[in-house]
Protein backbone atom coordinates (compact mmCIF):
# COMPACT_ATOMS: atom_id res chain seq x y z
CA UNK A 1 0.00 0.00 0.00
CA UNK A 2 3.14 2.30 0.82
CA UNK A 3 4.25 1.89 -2.68
CA UNK A 4 0.48 2.63 -4.47
CA UNK A 5 0.63 5.75 -2.07
CA UNK A 6 3.88 7.04 -3.08
CA UNK A 7 2.86 6.59 -7.02
CA UNK A 8 -0.54 8.47 -6.73
CA UNK A 9 1.41 11.06 -4.77
CA UNK A 10 5.07 11.32 -5.02
CA UNK A 11 5.91 14.74 -3.13
CA UNK A 12 4.46 13.88 0.29
CA UNK A 13 7.22 12.50 2.86
CA UNK A 14 7.69 9.01 3.95
CA UNK A 15 6.51 9.56 7.66
CA UNK A 16 2.99 11.08 6.13
CA UNK A 17 3.21 7.68 3.41
CA UNK A 18 3.70 5.46 6.89
CA UNK A 19 0.83 7.21 8.12
CA UNK A 20 -2.01 6.95 5.70
CA UNK A 21 -0.99 3.73 5.40
CA UNK A 22 -1.42 2.51 8.80
CA UNK A 23 -4.67 4.44 9.08
CA UNK A 24 -5.94 2.93 6.19
CA UNK A 25 -5.08 -0.66 6.76
CA UNK A 26 -6.64 0.45 10.67
CA UNK A 27 -9.83 0.91 8.32
CA UNK A 28 -9.42 -2.26 6.53
CA UNK A 29 -9.38 -4.02 9.78
CA UNK A 30 -12.15 -2.58 11.55
CA UNK A 31 -14.32 -3.04 8.31
CA UNK A 32 -13.27 -6.58 7.78
CA UNK A 33 -14.46 -7.71 11.69
CA UNK A 34 -17.44 -5.41 11.57
CA UNK A 35 -18.55 -7.27 7.96
CA UNK A 36 -17.36 -10.66 9.84
CA UNK A 37 -19.76 -9.39 12.71
CA UNK A 38 -22.52 -9.22 10.18
CA UNK A 39 -22.23 -11.87 8.33
CA UNK A 40 -22.68 -13.88 11.44
CA UNK A 41 -25.37 -12.42 12.78
CA UNK A 42 -27.57 -12.22 9.45
CA UNK A 43 -26.72 -16.17 9.39
CA UNK A 44 -28.34 -16.48 13.11
CA UNK A 45 -31.68 -14.89 11.83
CA UNK A 46 -34.19 -17.32 10.98
CA UNK A 47 -32.26 -20.32 12.24
CA UNK A 48 -34.05 -23.13 13.38
CA UNK A 49 -33.53 -26.40 15.06
CA UNK A 50 -34.50 -29.02 17.98
CA UNK A 51 -34.61 -27.35 20.87
CA UNK A 52 -34.86 -23.85 19.45
CA UNK A 53 -37.97 -22.62 21.89
CA UNK A 54 -34.85 -22.44 24.63
CA UNK A 55 -32.88 -20.39 22.60
CA UNK A 56 -34.48 -16.65 23.76
CA UNK A 57 -36.66 -14.00 22.64
CA UNK A 58 -36.82 -14.74 19.04
CA UNK A 59 -37.61 -17.92 18.97
CA UNK A 60 -41.35 -17.01 21.29
CA UNK A 61 -43.14 -18.47 18.60
CA UNK A 62 -41.17 -21.45 18.63
CA UNK A 63 -42.13 -21.98 22.88
CA UNK A 64 -45.79 -21.07 22.02
CA UNK A 65 -45.65 -24.43 18.90
CA UNK A 66 -43.67 -26.86 21.83
CA UNK A 67 -46.85 -26.12 23.69
CA UNK A 68 -49.46 -26.69 21.74
CA UNK A 69 -47.46 -29.61 20.61
CA UNK A 70 -46.97 -31.35 23.87
CA UNK A 71 -50.78 -30.73 24.70
CA UNK A 72 -50.16 -29.07 27.41
CA UNK A 73 -53.99 -27.98 27.29
CA UNK A 74 -55.88 -26.19 30.19
CA UNK A 75 -53.48 -23.26 30.09
CA UNK A 76 -54.83 -19.55 29.21
CA UNK A 77 -52.69 -17.86 26.42
CA UNK A 78 -51.59 -15.21 29.46
CA UNK A 79 -50.50 -18.12 31.51
CA UNK A 80 -48.57 -19.64 28.58
CA UNK A 81 -46.68 -16.11 27.94
CA UNK A 82 -46.32 -16.05 31.52
CA UNK A 83 -44.45 -18.94 31.94
CA UNK A 84 -42.58 -18.01 28.92
CA UNK A 85 -41.28 -14.76 30.28
CA UNK A 86 -40.85 -15.79 33.85
CA UNK A 87 -39.16 -19.57 33.05
CA UNK A 88 -35.42 -18.94 32.48
CA UNK A 89 -34.70 -22.71 31.74
CA UNK A 90 -36.39 -25.60 29.58
CA UNK A 91 -36.62 -27.09 33.14
CA UNK A 92 -38.06 -24.36 35.06
CA UNK A 93 -41.05 -24.21 32.00
CA UNK A 94 -42.04 -27.67 32.59
CA UNK A 95 -42.15 -27.55 36.53
CA UNK A 96 -44.06 -24.29 36.15
CA UNK A 97 -46.38 -25.70 33.50
CA UNK A 98 -46.98 -28.92 35.92
CA UNK A 99 -47.92 -27.08 39.03
CA UNK A 100 -50.41 -24.75 37.13
CA UNK A 101 -52.17 -27.55 35.85
CA UNK A 102 -51.89 -29.55 39.24
CA UNK A 103 -53.11 -26.46 40.80
CA UNK A 104 -55.93 -25.99 37.73
CA UNK A 105 -56.93 -29.52 38.81
CA UNK A 106 -57.36 -29.12 42.31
Amino acid sequence: MKDWIKELCPEIADWQVELIADHHQAEIERLNKALTWEQNRSERIGTHGPGCHTWGPAHFECLLREFQKREWVGLTDAEVIEISHLALTRVQAVRMTEAKLKEKNT
